[in-house]
């Protein structure tokens, strides 16, 4: 999944130190679903709050 953006984007290496002062954003949306679909409960249901209800973002 994904988008290939190496013809339009140039990876320049950085160091946190360089960022230091600068506002960085960064979209965790994919992160955050790919985490709620694999965490369960011990017994394997998936997360559900308090209730009863599937947690979906």
């Amino acid at each position: 999944m994904g988008v290939n953006l190496t013809p339009v984007a140039v990876r320049h290496p950085t160091s946190l130190e360089s960022l230091r002062g600068r506002t960085i954003a960064v979209d965790g949306n994919l992160e955050l679903y790919q985490f709620l679909s694999v965490m369960r409960l011990r017994d394997g249901s998936p997360l559900t709050d308090s209730h009863g209800r599937t947690r979906r973002i």
